[in-house]
């Protein structure tokens, strides 16, 4: 090792907020006056400005300079700290330990310059520097602990507690510690001085008529928050971010009590870096009257006992009831009704909570459309398919030849042949019945092996086996007239493919 690394060092600072005692340039200055009393040059600097010491996951600096370290490239021996609090503050005091160890395990020695205690390994060091690392840990708690003190009493005084938007319909007002009004703050922008406070005033007349609205239109119209939604952009009224609204916007303005003129505080907390966890409510501070009301307490509560009400109504239900009241009114029901009906979920959700808008209807007691036989049809050629599948592995294992499966319909037989399963069901036009069989598609087979089905769509009429190579088309179709055309394609059971006797 060369005298000069012995002699290198590298400087690491951080500091979390403006206003605390010691800033990066305090402390970089005296960790420069203990390296020229000490004869150390200070070949690199590490700073995390503004970064918090409970986690070592928000401070690239430490983060890089353990790097370096660790890969055995530093061109130091040395690592200076002004104290141990700069180092971290660490809720597990074992974890600041771990860090300086993995040093010290790679050759570099971290050392304290402002500590009283020299950091050189005895017992008494080591004792000294774990008490202070359970002090910078105890400070941070405590800190937090007053600061959440600080912010129940502001919110009980009727101020707001901590940052964020006002809302739609609210805006944040700045007033001196006295009370006395300053000004409107605008998006984002912070209280002029620490001792300002901030309260709650009524936004424009526009937005505070759309509060009121919005209730209206939940408890007496009876629409849900996404429907109230489209509402709003239906009518080209923005959000409080000048964007168009979505379902959390009106679920933001219907369950918060800010627009009775409540403050309500500590509903939640999250604590030096941990999850977030749910106060029970004797924990919460609550101030009645803090400012002025859009929404009166009455009409607040009715929407909070009608949003419970709902969520405990069966999805199934509320949504066959709604399917009704649209048949009721429209004579019928498709997807595109029901894409435009504020009252009801959209066509995806309900195929997801009754596995197809057909299954829907009938529950909902309404006859089947056209689309909506469709849509059973389509339901029982599946059905149908996934039953003849295993019936062809097993004729194809008859005939002495083995198959595999490469996805619903698709077989390869002997590790080259690709076979495509399909059932094909009678179309009903206006002016004829007709099969339609693909021929080609985005995957690639040799033949097609084609089940008909009859005019019903409720048995197979015939089996047709097409290969692909003598079709330049990617699908044809059957009719009355065509039907001799494809003749010699066709088998009178699957038995008969695979040349087995019935």
């Amino acid at each position: 090792m060369s005298e000069q690394k012995q002699h290198a060092a590298a400087a690491y600072a951080r500091m979390s907020t403006d206003m605390q005692n010691y800033s990066i340039r305090q402390q970089t200055a005296v960790i420069a006056l203990f390296a020229q009393q000490h004869g150390i040059d200070i070949v690199r600097e590490y700073t995390d400005e503004g970064r918090s010491g409970l986690t070592i996951e928000g401070r690239p600096a430490l983060r890089q300079m353990l790097a370096e370290i660790l890969s055995g490239h530093a061109p130091y021996r040395t690592v200076l700290v002004y104290d141990v609090s700069r180092w971290g503050r660490f809720q597990d005091i074992d974890e600041s330990a771990h860090y300086e160890f993995m040093c010290r395990q790679a050759g570099v020695t971290v050392l304290y310059v402002a500590e009283a205690f020299a950091n050189d390994g005895t017992p008494m060091a080591s004792m000294i520097k774990g008490l202070k690392r359970l002090m910078a840990a105890e400070y941070s708690r405590e800190l937090s602990a007053k600061v959440l003190n600080a912010q129940c009493s502001f919110a009980r005084l009727g101020y707001k507690a901590h940052g964020g938007d006002a809302g739609y319909g609210q805006r944040r007002v700045c007033a001196a510690a006295d009370g006395t009004f300053k000004r409107i703050l605008a998006p984002g922008e912070r209280k002029p001085a620490l001792t300002d406070r901030v309260k709650f005033a009524l936004g424009p007349e526009q937005e505070v008529a759309v509060v009121k609205e919005t209730y209206r239109l939940y408890l007496e119209d009876g629409l849900g928050d996404t429907a109230i939604a489209a509402h709003w952009n239906a009518r080209g009224i923005k959000n409080q971010f000048g964007e168009c609204w979505d379902p959390y916007n009106v679920r933001r303005i219907l369950t918060s009590e800010k627009y009775t003129g409540a403050i309500v505080y500590n509903r939640s907390s999250t604590q030096l870096n941990s999850r977030r966890l749910l106060n029970p409510e004797e924990q919460w501070v609550r101030v009645l009257d803090a400012h002025p009301q859009i929404v009166p307490r009455a009409v607040f509560d009715a929407a909070q006992m009608e949003r419970k009400r709902r969520l405990k109504m069966p999805a199934k239900d509320a949504i066959t009831m709604r399917l009704k009241a649209l048949h009721e009114r429209t004579g019928k029901v498709n997807a595109a009704l029901i894409k435009a009906d504020p009252r009801l979920p959209g066509p995806q959700f309900i195929r997801t909570v009754f596995g197809s808008l057909a299954a829907a209807y009938a529950a909902a007691d309404i006859a089947p459309a056209r689309t909506a036989r469709s849509a059973l049809t389509r339901a029982a050629t599946f059905a149908l398919l996934d039953q003849l599948v295993p019936q062809i592995e097993d004729l194809i294992r008859d005939a002495g030849a083995a198959s595999e499966r490469l996805g619903r319909g698709m077989l390869r037989i002997n590790g080259s042949v690709r076979l495509r399963v399909a059932v094909s069901c009678c179309r009903h036009e206006e002016h004829a019945r007709r099969w339609k069989v693909t021929l080609r598609s985005q995957r690639p087979y040799d033949f097609v092996l084609c089940a008909r089905l009859n005019i019903a769509n409720d048995a197979i009429a015939s089996y047709y086996l097409f290969p692909v190579s003598q079709f330049v088309q990617r699908s044809i179709w059957f009719n009355a007239a065509n039907a001799p055309e494809h003749e010699s394609c066709r088998y009178r059971s699957l038995n008969a493919i695979f040349g087995i006797d019935d």
